[in-house]
């Protein structure tokens, strides 16, 4: 079968279950099946280990190995199951995504919004009939925020079709549409990324937008204040609490796993929760033995915690459950991914920041369903992007090819043509 029409399958089955169908282990055990019957398929083909490399071979045991450590340690076996996944997830797309052309990514990508809009639209017309969008309550997902963060993924695909032509107005709103009907404030300002063109961008632009945000956050949070001191303290609470001083309090709440209402009512926003959240954390993980802190704590740690909440920040979990040495991978993956697409292709930038600032805020690993969609847009940008790369490698080579050619010619020519002419002039006259 083609690979594009495999890569659509894939897709379409993830998009439809994860939106429509309630019973999530059948939707794993679906996912994850057609993921490793994709992999046998491939690996059938001569190229196919080749393409992977020993690079991706030895990173693919590590994590395999450090997933049998975690599982050890926790007794999870649904997790580790679910986790051990994510690698015949990650290569069935990568691998199927590397037999295309730009014009057949492209097409894809296309395809693939388009089964987002779809069935986001589907759950949320089940949404207003058995639940309320209203107040932040959907069908199939436990909380707006997941939901938005499912969105956003649709924004990868958007940047694909840039890559290797140029997406449309309507293709642009279809990541900023779903994030806003999904109520999730974070996703909904992440999703105009879609009509950022970070091609124009260098380092002093990108200060000069960081200053004027810093200045128009000064100027909102201003406004606001005169305008409605309730929603100020929703937005800057924690800030307030650094400037009104009350940072020797929160710590010390910290330490005794008080709830958050005891600060009072004027600091119970959601980033102030956040907040909160990251200093008991933080508490927690300074009290660690080394063994701990280095290898994590194993599936499903954070439980111990603070009663079972979650910091709301991805890399303070990946730091207890699984440990400082997974938190710095999986930081060098990032930085490594930002430093490339800063040289190569420069209006992915956007996209990395994305990633960034939603691992930073919300709770998006401990949803299984949302990190193989991750993992599978991952996968989808980074095979996409070695295509275009060599693509526009094999391009400069056969520019460079015809240049060199036609100054070699044009060379040639202008030798020629002044002797001749000095030997008419020599001799011409007798």
């Amino acid at each position: 079968m083609r690979s594009d029409v495999l890569l659509v399958v894939l897709f379409f089955m993830k998009l439809s279950i994860d939106f429509l169908s309630p019973v999530r282990a059948a939707n794993f055990l679906l996912t994850s099946c057609a993921a490793i019957g994709v992999c046998f398929v491939l690996l059938a083909q001569p190229r196919t280990l080749a393409r992977v490399g020993m690079a991706g071979i030895l990173l693919a045991l590590s994590y395999l190995i450090m997933c049998v450590w975690w599982y050890l340690l926790s007794d999870d076996l649904d997790s580790f199951l679910r986790y051990v996944s994510l690698v015949p997830i990650y290569y069935s797309v990568k691998l199927l995504v590397l037999n295309l052309s730009e014009e057949k990514i492209a097409a894809v990508c296309r395809i693939v919004l388009n089964c987002f809009i779809f069935f986001f639209c589907i759950s949320f017309v089940v949404s207003v009939g058995v639940a309320n969008p209203l107040r932040r309550q959907f069908f199939n997902f436990e909380h707006a925020n997941i939901l938005g963060s499912y969105a956003l993924c649709s924004l990868a695909f958007v940047y694909a079709i840039n890559s290797v032509s140029r997406a449309r107005v309507r293709q642009k709103v279809i990541p900023v549409v779903m994030c806003m009907l999904s109520t999730s404030t974070g996703a909904s300002i992440l999703s105009l990324a879609a009509f950022l063109n970070m091609r124009k961008f260098g380092f002093i632009s990108i200060i000069r937008l960081l200053l004027v945000g810093v200045i128009g956050v000064g100027v909102s949070g201003y406004v606001i204040y005169a305008m409605d001191i309730e929603l100020f303290s929703k937005i800057f609470g924690p800030f307030q609490l650094i400037w009104n001083g009350a940072m020797d309090q929160v710590v010390e709440l910290a330490r005794l796993g008080r709830p958050i209402q005891e600060l009072g009512d004027e600091y119970q926003s959601s980033l102030t929760w956040r907040f909160y959240a990251y200093v008991i954390f933080g508490d927690f993980i300074k009290s660690l033995p080394l063994q701990e802190l280095l290898f994590g704590l194993g599936f499903g740690g954070y439980t111990r915690v603070w009663g079972g909440m979650m910091p709301h920040n991805d890399f303070l979990l990946v730091l207890v459950d699984f440990g400082l040495l997974a938190l710095v991978a999986l930081t060098l993956a990032i930085g490594i991914g930002l430093r490339l697409v800063w040289k190569r292709h420069r209006a992915w930038v956007p996209i990395v920041f994305v990633l960034v600032f939603r691992l930073s805020l919300e709770n998006n690993i401990s949803s299984f369903y949302l990190v193989s969609l991750i993992v599978m847009t991952v996968a989808f940008a980074v095979a996409s992007l070695q295509i275009v790369t060599s693509h526009q490698r094999a391009r400069a080579l056969a520019a460079r090819i015809i240049a060199e050619g036609s100054a070699r010619r044009c060379g040639e020519r202008k030798v020629g043509q002044p002797l001749g002419g000095r030997v008419r002039r020599s001799f011409g006259p007798a």
